[in-house]
Formats: C-alpha cells, sequence, structure tokens
C-alpha cells in the first residue's frame, strides 16, 4: 500500500509543500553553503512527487473531458520548463541566485492554495469530489 493510499492526496501534497517551501526559504537566505545544500535537499523532497498527484486531480475534474484537463496541465508544464530558465536567468544575472529562488515562494504558496483541488478518499475508499 502506497503512502497516498494510507494517506489522503491532500495530506501528502501539504507536506511536501511545507517542506519544498521551507527548502526554498532555506536556500534564499542561507549564510553558508551547507545550509543552502540542505535547502537544495529540502527543495528535492518538496518536488519529489507533485506532478502524478497534479495529474491525477486534472484527471479528475468534472468541468472537462480528463484528456483536455491533463492535456491542458502537460501544455502548461511544458511551456514552464521552456521559459523559466531565461527568465530566471534573467533574474540571476540582474539580482542574484537568491532572489532566482526567492520566485519560487509565490509559486508554492499558490499551490497550497490550490491543493484543495486534490480529491480525497471516501471511507469506503472510493474518490470522493473534490470541493472547487
Amino acid at each position: 500500500m502506497s503512502s497516498v493510499e494510507r494517506h489522503s492526496p491532500r495530506a501528502i501534497a501539504r507536506t511536501l509543500l511545507v517542506i519544498l517551501g521551507l527548502g526554498t526559504l532555506l536556500v534564499s537566505v542561507a549564510p553558508a553553503a551547507p545550509l543552502a545544500l540542505a535547502g537544495f535537499a529540502m527543495i528535492g523532497i518538496g518536488t519529489s512527487v507533485m506532478f502524478p498527484p497534479a495529474m491525477s486531480a486534472a484527471a479528475q475534474r468534472t468541468d472537462r473531458p480528463a484528456a483536455t484537463n491533463v492535456a491542458a496541465l502537460v501544455q502548461i508544464s511544458c511551456v514552464s520548463f521552456l521559459l523559466a530558465p531565461p527568465l530566471l536567468g534573467f533574474v540571476a544575472e540582474h539580482w542574484g541566485i537568491r532572489w532566482t529562488f526567492a520566485l519560487g515562494l509565490p509559486l508554492v504558496l499558490l499551490s497550497a492554495a490550490l491543493v484543495s483541488t486534490l480529491q480525497t478518499a471516501s471511507s469506503d475508499g472510493t474518490p470522493s469530489a473534490s470541493s472547487q
């Protein structure tokens, strides 16, 4: 039994987002390299399993067909992967690498606000409707 089956997707996502946010904050303000490295490790742990629950949440929404929602998420992800490096490079060049990581904090907060869109399992094990 996986941890997502034992615990709700919301609980897993919230826990990982807290770890991700703390790691991002630590990297942004770390006075020494060992603390920054600990922050990087926390960022890795926090992002380790975030994409599958996001895909599941997109597929389980009822506003459009599941394939459309999943395709939209994939499209947003691809555009982000293309645009983020030059934009983050620009920020790092002009304001420093710490600000580059600090830019991720609003995105972590936005993700935390959207965790409620993940479905939870009801007491009988079947997915329940997410609150929207």
